[in-house]
């Protein structure tokens, strides 16, 4: 056995997942985020983005005179260091005028599920957490929205009654490589962060769409899901005004960006693409990658195998390491029961269910899944996916076509060397923060 054959992904944040690639792969390559070096202290460039920031004055002079703030942090799914953030955040509010009753912290999960206290207290600090109220919010309690309007696409905009009635928001996220709205961050908060179900749904469903199927790292101002969430945060009355990160491949902040939510927005992925874009040679004949730092559970640890989907060639197998630790989450897998029938069988039925999926809303499907539903089966149209993800794999074996779900790693590669005996291999360790670009 070669040194090359030997290998380490991330298995959550403090261990790997050790392997050894099977004789007669070649590897092409390990393709990582950039580790730029991490701002020196996090306090001083927050300092100075809330001081100097883009498109907007300071945040302590668009602050005064507000009389209801809503500070709006991305929920824990997502690795945004809120804790080294929201104290500042209150500091600069406070001594702007803004009285502490005024001011409440609002958890924006969109579709993920309500925050509790101790995820709260570990998004953003116990003692920040006391010095205002907070609040989680739910997509599904119509009885806490607000509806605003409807864009241009035809979204109809429901938004947390805390956030829309509030006359100054703070939006606290992270800038990160996203399948579909190209990048993370700005606006997003909003919608899907605090935005009703109905709203999420169609806003996402943009994208079920072959036209939309996959834009990952695409420019933000040409990105139709983005420029309708856009749209619709716009319609709130008062000021926005964001705080956003960007990490490197430690996680470790590396930029932050503040102010107008467009133009702050747009800054700061210029940073996020130095750190998380990687230039691929070729597509590979498998694909190894793993879900951190996107670990929380299914929903965000499939992101892991989306990023990567254009790396592998047609026919290609995308190999993921899913460590999953809340299971499945709140996302339903949905149950085809196709698994173990030949191709020629189920793929014109995937075929026809991802058209049906994109056209109308499909019965059995809820509306917040339709769009989910329309990328996997896209996906499995493409390419042969292989999941080791040991918390859930006994809940979803054999529920998908084109899916085998693993209990052992070892034994997924040794399925895919079966396939392919000869096989050039990429590796994108922390594939849930990469943007693989194919050659030109």
């Amino acid at each position: 056995m070669t040194d090359t054959n030997l290998q380490k992904i991330p298995w959550g944040a403090a261990d790997s997942l050790a392997f050894s690639l099977p004789e007669g792969w070649e590897l092409m390559g390990r393709f990582t985020p950039a580790s730029l070096t991490p701002v020196a202290e996090v306090s001083e460039a927050l300092e100075k983005a809330l001081s100097q920031p883009t498109g907007s004055p300071p945040l302590d002079v668009v602050a005064r005179g507000k009389k209801k703030v809503a500070i709006v942090v991305d929920d824990i799914s997502r690795p945004t260091p809120a804790h080294l953030l929201v104290g500042k955040i209150l500091d600069t509010l406070e001594s702007a005028g803004v009285n502490r009753e005024d001011i409440t912290l609002v958890a924006a999960p969109g579709l993920h599920r309500v925050m509790e206290l101790d995820d709260m207290g570990k998004k953003v600090g116990k003692e920040a957490l006391a010095r205002v109220k907070w609040e989680s919010h739910d997509c599904r309690d119509s009885a806490r929205m607000v509806y605003i309007g409807k864009t241009d696409r035809g979204t109809p905009v429901y938004i947390n009654r805390t956030v829309a009635e509030a006359d100054f928001r703070v939006l606290i996220g992270t800038i990160e490589p996203h399948p579909h709205a190209g990048f993370g961050g700005g606006l997003k908060n909003i919608l899907p962060g605090v935005a009703g179900v109905e709203s999420i749904s169609r806003n996402h469903a943009i994208c079920a769409d072959p036209r939309y199927f996959f834009l990952l790292g695409t420019d933000p101002d040409s990105n139709p899901m983005r420029f309708d969430l856009e749209q619709a945060a716009g319609m709130l009355k008062g000021d926005t005004f964001i705080v956003n990160t960007v990490l490197n491949a430690g996680m470790q902040v590396v930029g932050i960006v503040a102010g107008d939510p467009i133009g702050a927005h747009r800054e700061g992925v210029i940073l996020a693409r130095q750190v998380f874009r990687v230039k691929i040679p070729a597509q590979a004949d498998v694909v190894i990658t793993d879900s951190f730092p996107m670990d929380i559970d299914l929903r965000q640890g499939i992101k892991a195998a989306a990023n990567v989907l254009f790396s592998a060639r047609p026919g290609g197998v995308i190999i993921a390491a899913l460590i999953c630790e809340e299971g499945l989450g709140n996302m339903k897998v949905p149950r085809l029961r196709l698994s173990g029938l030949p191709a020629f069988i189920w793929k014109p039925i995937v075929w026809l269910l991802g058209m049906l999926v994109s056209r109308i809303s499909t019965p059995g499907v809820s509306p917040e899944e339709r769009f989910s539903t329309y990328f996997m089966l896209r996906a499995l149209l493409r390419n042969r996916m292989f999941i080791y993800a040991p918390t859930i794999a006994g809940q979803v074996r054999g529920m998908l076509p084109g899916v085998q779900f693993f209990s052992d790693f070892d034994e997924a590669l040794k399925t895919a060397a079966a396939i392919y005996p000869k096989a050039k291999v990429i590796i994108f360790p922390q594939g849930g923060a990469i943007y693989p670009e194919l050659p030109a």
